[in-house]
């Protein structure tokens, strides 16, 4: 069972009667909308988050003085940025120190690239301290973090927790390099501080140089997921020395490429730590719970329980008229349909089973091409790609963010099916009813305006585009003008 904190108000204000403190990742609750640069497009909050584009704008928002201030922001990048510099003081720090203000820095990584190759003495990408909480998404998908820092000392870390300092790492990937020329020692993310909190939902991280996760102490720990990958020898995938609280792992994998790699929990047995319904594989062998010890080593590691999921996306490249049916044909090549969901990093095995035309199957034995004004409908197939996963009763599907009312889940929640369906309206001005405006079109208008041959009642109808119940000149000179770019029409 996943165990996790919930985050509201309630909880905190229990925190502030038994502690007299409230945690670091406490900022979402509390205060109101602070101002960035005014050259940052976007207002900071959650539906429109700052737009970032360059490094000099992102060091800004973190820059920003939280000394009396509580609240939540959130940051979204608009492009690839790297940061190639010999700057001193260019990390990006999230910090307070009056322990007053709490803040929440959400950043997005929006299927973008962020870097930073730097000789600098600063030791870090990221600081988190004082109270604040840095929460890393990527909504998009393919978004990369890397770092490469130089520093003159023998460790530099991408992410260093301070004291009451809290890191959340939703999704993306990770990556630290050894400068060129440089012997240095490179981490993802590095903890040595009791009241620190980490909590792991997904993600690669990979070092070339040193253990990806390393932690001397931390007050809570949480690994629900992520993929850890060490390249150095004699190293490990995580290492964790000490913690405070609560430490529990689950559906993570930790590889060593190339090396053989450990997990390690001080001297604790890693049946504490690790999910009590999790089967843990080394090299692909299943170990017994009671055999886990303190340390397990191995090329491939991986820790996974079984999950129950509440709801898939579907995403899917609708059909459009002109276009043959055997670009979203019946098949079971999830590549070929764009049919894939994804339930919280979970990859599904989905496909659309068949198309129809009315009442009618289409299929491969002759050519059918999507026309303008028939309805169209996909009957859908999704299953669980792991074994042991499955739907939840109350599972909800949308396709392309379009609820689906008519799912069907099957006797052992293993796989679902679906159907929806796709109205393809015919388009004014498009004649010839392929689902595109072009030089044809033209052609058979001016046929029928200069009375050569005349159009029927139902191209008539498409060919009026003033709508005055008549196909002219103007019809045709609107139709010319789409066809050529100069105005469209919609």
């Amino acid at each position: 069972m996943k165990m996790k904190f919930k985050r509201t108000g309630a909880a905190l204000l229990a925190c502030a009667m038994l502690f007299g403190t409230v945690p670091p990742y406490a900022g979402a609750l509390f205060g109101t909308a602070i101002t960035a640069n005014a050259a940052v497009a976007g207002k900071g909050t959650e539906d429109s988050p700052y737009i970032v584009t360059t490094y000099d704008e992102l060091k800004g928002i973190f820059d920003m003085k939280y000394t009396d201030w509580a609240g939540d922001v959130y940051v979204k990048l608009g492009k690839d940025i790297i940061s190639e510099d010999k700057l001193n003081d260019n990390d990006l720090r999230l910090y307070n120190n009056s322990n007053i203000g709490i803040v929440s820095v959400h950043l997005d990584l929006a299927g973008h690239k962020l870097a930073r190759y730097a000789k600098t003495d600063d030791e870090d990408m990221f600081y988190i301290g004082g109270g604040c909480t840095l929460y890393i998404d990527d909504s998009v998908g393919g978004g990369v973090i890397e770092s490469s820092i130089d520093s003159g000392e023998q460790l530099s870390k991408m992410f260093y927790l301070g004291e009451n300092g809290a890191l959340v790492i939703n999704d993306g990937t990770f990556k630290s390099v050894r400068p060129v020329g440089f012997n240095c020692r490179e981490r993802v993310i590095y903890c040595n501080q009791p009241s620190a909190y980490l909590d792991i939902q997904g993600g690669v991280f990979s070092s070339d140089s040193d253990t990806p996760m390393y932690v001397n102490n931390a007050n809570y720990i949480y690994i629900y997921g992520g993929t850890f990958i060490q390249k150095a020898k004699k190293c490990y995938g995580i290492i964790i020395n000490d913690y405070g609280v609560r430490l529990y792992i689950d559906n993570c994998k930790i590889i060593g490429e190339g090396v053989s790699t450990r997990l390690k929990c001080g001297s604790w047995d890693l049946s504490k730590v690790i999910s009590t319904l999790a089967e843990v594989t080394v090299d692909g062998t299943v170990l017994e719970r009671w055999n886990l010890g303190e340390e397990i080593s191995g090329n491939e590691i991986v820790i996974r329980s079984p999950k129950v999921i509440n709801r898939v996306n579907i995403m899917i490249a609708e059909p459009k008229a002109g276009q043959t049916v055997s670009y979203l044909a019946d098949t079971n090549d999830p590549d070929r349909v764009s049919a894939w969901g994804v339930s919280k990093g979970i990859r599904l095995r989905g496909y659309v089973r068949a198309w129809l035309e009315g009442d009618t199957v289409l299929n491969g034995d002759k050519v059918n091409k999507f026309e303008a004004g028939n309805t169209y409908t996909a009957k859908f197939s999704i299953m669980t790609e792991q074994e042991g996963d499955t739907f939840s009763d109350d599972l909800k599907v949308t396709v392309n963010g379009k609820p689906v009312e008519n799912l069907k889940i099957d006797s052992k929640s293993e796989s679902a099916s679906f159907s929806i369906t796709y109205d393809l309206k015919k388009q004014k001005g498009d004649v010839t009813g392929d689902g595109k405006i072009n030089t044809s079109d033209v052609t058979k208008v001016a046929a029928h305006v200069k009375g050569k041959k005349l159009l029927t009642k139902e191209q008539q109808a498409l060919a009026d585009i003033d709508g005055n119940g008549k196909v002219t000149i103007t019809d045709l000179t609107r139709i010319a003008a789409h066809v050529k770019g100069k105005k469209m029409i919609v």
